[in-house]
């Protein structure tokens, strides 16, 4: 089988077809990186521009705790129940003011971001507080509304014993905070500690790394490698006809399914040149630029997309608290809010005045209980086997087409057509029940993981393997009856 597989390797890369499919494949990859600050992040966040990076993490920074703010002038009020006086003698106040305003003086990443842990220990400390009060039958219930509470505290702990201490104490009033509130700090605070673990400079989002890169690009060109993947793979069986092989492959000791096998593996290995060598020097090319790598920057992905057939709905719910009563029911679906899926944390990826519903804002409309985080290097794992999943099926799905058609334009045809089909049909029909049978409708493993269409992960799993199966069960009865001789 190894020869045969090898033989058939070397006919698929010696293909002009191949040669076409690497140029156009790594011309993408090429412009992906040189233009990517202007497609993700905004024309003006590009890694050269430091001066807006250092004013962007001021704004992020006082914006994402106004909140404390709040309740640090609500301590205050208490104490002297005095707007003015507060104001001029309160020592919490007073020091949380000269926090806030030491990120704008040239600090140290480090600084930076245990400052930042600090703040938000003490922001999450309310709700942690309030859950710790209740007995286990109510914190079992809470548990289905706080994101990754264990994580959370642990990581609470670590900076009680190692960062605070350096800090002046800062004791607030209490109040009960809400989930959704603490939510969003949570999230804060696991990715800040992330970065400070891993030694991430504070500009690590807005650069061009090797792990965002990988991310970011199997996102956007998902259904570029897949087409690829067919045009790659959809003659093969009838190359082996115009070679005049075929007669003699299927002469031989070697069994008729053993040949399909071999098809498949040389397909693979035709995949990987085109596609994952390039993938693979472009990111060492950026990890030696840079000199590091963020494999671990934490994302956003469903909490329970991979458990569960049902996808997450609360996304209308959550429109219309923020919309009011001036939202139209029928306007708020996945379409007008998720659509698209970029590789993001949440809405503060992108500076606000240039945020959009189209674009990673659609995590304000997901209730971040239901939300989980992931380090992107999990992420690209599962999102190249997902790949490898979807080639398995297109192989499949091309075997049968070989065996049913002689020609291998119409094998392509049939190929594209389902594609296109499936396409359509999910424009018309988008979210329908009936739709989660389609195989082609699960070709976006970062819309399945991060919950932006009504699908979840194990529905695309689950629909592939079984059509892959189905599939590869009926190649096994054509071909014993498959006349090769013509």
């Amino acid at each position: 089988m190894i020869k045969w597989i090898l033989q058939d390797t070397k006919r698929i890369l010696k293909s002009h077809k191949t040669y076409l499919l690497l140029l156009v494949i790594l011309f993408t990859m090429v412009k992906y990186v040189s233009d990517f600050d202007s497609q993700q992040r905004g024309s003006f966040t590009t890694s050269s521009n430091v001066d807006f990076i250092t004013h962007y993490d001021q704004n992020e920074f006082t914006q994402d705790f106004e909140g404390l703010r709040l309740l640090v002038e609500q301590t205050c009020y208490s104490k002297y129940n005095d707007y003015i006086g507060m104001y001029d003698n309160c020592d919490e106040f007073n020091y949380f003011s000269d926090l806030m305003h030491s990120i704008s003086d040239d600090v140290s990443d480090k600084q930076y971001y245990e400052t930042r842990l600090f703040l938000l220990d003490i922001y999450t400390d309310n709700f942690i507080r309030y859950y710790n009060s209740l007995d286990s039958y109510m914190q079992d219930k809470l548990n289905d509304y706080a994101i990754n509470l264990d994580v959370v505290m642990a990581v609470k702990e670590e900076i009680k014993r190692e960062i605070s201490p350096t800090f002046e104490p800062l004791d607030l009033e209490y109040r009960i905070e809400d989930a959704a509130v603490f939510n969003l700090n949570a999230m804060n605070l696991l990715e800040t500690h992330t970065n400070y673990k891993n030694g991430y400079p504070r500009d690590a989002k807005y650069l061009m790394t090797s792990s965002i890169f990988i991310a970011n690009y199997l996102n956007d060109y998902f259904l570029l490698l897949v087409v690829s993947s067919i045009l790659l793979i959809f003659d093969s069986i009838y190359r082996d006809y115009k070679l005049g092989v075929i007669k003699n492959i299927m002469s031989s000791p070697m069994k008729r399914y053993t040949y399909m096998i071999t098809k498949t593996v040389s397909s693979f290995i035709g995949l990987g040149v085109i596609i994952f060598i390039p993938l693979a020097l472009i990111s060492i090319g950026l990890y030696v630029y840079h000199g590091y790598n963020t494999a671990n920057y934490p994302i956003l992905v469903g909490r329970t997309t991979f458990s569960s057939f049902t996808p997450e709905r609360k996304y209308l719910k959550i429109m219309l608290t923020f919309g009011g009563d001036g939202v139209d029911p029928d306007y708020s679906t996945y379409r007008t809010i998720c659509e698209l899926a970029p590789v993001s944390k949440f809405a503060i990826d992108i500076p606000s005045d240039q945020a959009g519903l189209s674009y990673s804002d659609c995590r304000l409309f997901m209730p971040s209980a239901m939300m989980s985080m992931m380090p992107l290097s999990k992420y690209i794992l599962i999102t190249l086997l997902y790949f490898v999943l979807i080639i398995l099926f297109i192989s499949s799905l091309n075997t049968l087409m070989s065996l049913i058609f002689n020609n291998q334009i119409y094998n392509l045809i049939a190929l594209m057509g389902l594609l296109g089909i499936s396409l359509i049909l999910n424009n018309v029909f988008f979210g329908k029940e009936f739709m989660k049978f389609f195989p082609f409708i699960f070709m976006s493993p970062t819309s399945l993981m991060m919950q932006t269409i009504p699908y979840t992960f194990l529905n695309g799993v689950t629909t592939l393997t079984l059509w892959t199966l189905i599939i590869n069960f009926i190649n096994l009865k054509l071909i014993k009856m498959k006349d090769f001789t013509y």
